[in-house]
């Protein structure tokens, strides 16, 4: 199970542009480890590791360099080379690197050096692969285009020292450096759509997606529902207009009622994390409230008559069920469930007189008729999934009962 979170802060301008040549973006946050969080990145140029400086001069690559809270990874404009990440347990040095008084490398003096004894490489050629880990010393230098090298190796070796330590005063050192840099990023007002758009709620929270908890602004105006991700990733500004949503619902997010689902356009939704119960009903106050949101009916009773006269299917009223369950697409840990009903699985359709067997290359078309009103048609509802195979249930009896033996024995012997 993977969870990531992202947030940047003081990117350069030119990240706003593609960093690509080709257009193509193979960085994600699903790259990342669990809970870690990217912060910002920097225009680079690398130097492969293992070369004489004229070859390494001549094999540069050139590319974006991400700062995480738990490690740095280079991200190449050409996709047929891989993403290299340089996890900071596996570091052993961070600084600057000082070459030949005339060397090419360093004309600047902004090179930085990552001494590791493990790189990992990932989508290679752009292609989704098992990731490739290259556990040998080396050094890697890397020559920063637009910046100087003081300020990034001073953030480095914060995250850097942050990794040294135990996994809770680790967090907390994250924690205060997020919050920060988090108090310094405003929402930039040059994305309201027009000078008639009026703030009514400004906040900070998470917009989760599978696998990702991606931290920004969120902005609601009397047209739209901001958000502006502090690392924009995937894109720098969410832009929702309040006409297009047809269903906003309260969301509970890790066992605490602080999240908020929004239904829009075809098929598309968006869930917000907020820091607290009290933000979030504001903000689901304020959005309901709003004229310009024309929200469906979606009361139960409603709901369960549209099912019932046909106007919705099965599939749609289940994924209404498991809506008002608190669980979504977007959220792995509450995701929808769908229940199994049906025990034939031979015939064509529920109804058939007629199914097809297979015995090794023979087809043969055997009788039988499965009547909706059969029971043997649908599986036992009265018994739990763990209980329907009678072979794995006799094997859970015997291991209950040999657990009891032995808790038993252990009692015994306990003072």
């Amino acid at each position: 199970y993977r969870h990531s979170t992202g947030m940047a802060f003081g990117s350069q301008t030119s990240s706003l542009l593609l960093d690509k040549q080709d257009g193509t973006k193979r960085f994600s946050l699903l790259l990342l480890e669990p809970g870690e969080i990217y912060f910002e990145d920097f225009s680079v140029i690398f130097y492969p590791s293992g070369l004489s400086e004229t070859a390494a001069f001549k094999r540069k690559q050139r590319g974006r360099l991400k700062l995480c809270s738990k490690s740095v990874l280079f991200d190449p404009e050409n996709v047929s080379q891989p993403i290299l990440k340089f996890s900071f347990r596996d570091v052993k040095s961070l600084g600057q690197w000082t070459g030949a008084l005339l060397s090419k490398l360093d004309t600047k003096g902004s090179v930085l050096s990552i001494r590791t004894n493990q790189v990992t490489e990932m989508k290679e050629g752009n292609m989704i692969s098992p990731y490739k880990f290259q556990k040998m010393h080396r050094e890697c230098l890397f020559s920063l285009t637009y910046v100087g090298l003081d300020d990034v190796l001073a953030r480095m070796q914060q995250l850097y020292k942050a990794s040294t330590l135990g996994f809770v005063d680790q967090r907390a050192m994250i924690t205060s450096i997020v919050r920060a840099r988090q108090a310094m990023v405003s929402f930039n007002a040059g994305w309201l759509e027009s000078l008639y758009e009026k703030i009514v709620v400004e906040a900070t929270g998470d917009r989760v997606t599978p696998l990702v908890q991606n931290p920004g602004r969120i902005v609601l105006t009397n047209a739209f529902l901001y958000f502006q991700p502090f690392n924009k990733e995937p894109e720098v500004v969410l832009k929702v207009k309040l006409s297009s949503m047809e269903q906003i619902v309260k969301r509970r997010y890790l066992l605490r009622q602080v999240g908020i689902e929004i239904f829009y356009g075809e098929s598309s939704n968006l869930l917000l994390v907020l820091a607290t119960t009290l933000e979030r009903d504001h903000l689901y106050d304020e959005l309901v409230s709003q004229p310009e949101a024309r929200l469906q009916d979606t009361g139960q009773e409603h709901m369960t008559l549209k099912w019932q006269n046909g106007v919705i299917s099965n599939y749609d009223y289940l994924m209404y069920l498991n809506s008002m369950a608190d669980r979504s697409f977007n959220d792995l840990t509450q995701y929808p469930v769908f229940p199994w009903t049906v025990c034939d699985f031979e015939s064509r359709e529920l109804g058939d007189d007629s199914v097809l067997v297979h015995v090794g290359c023979v087809c043969y078309v055997r009788c039988f008729s499965p009547d909706l009103q059969d029971p043997r048609t649908f599986r036992d509802l009265t018994k739990p999934i763990g209980a329907l195979n009678l072979e794995r249930l006799e094997r859970l009896k015997v291991g209950g009962i040999v657990s009891v033996l032995r808790c038993v024995v252990a009692c015994m012997w306990r003072s």
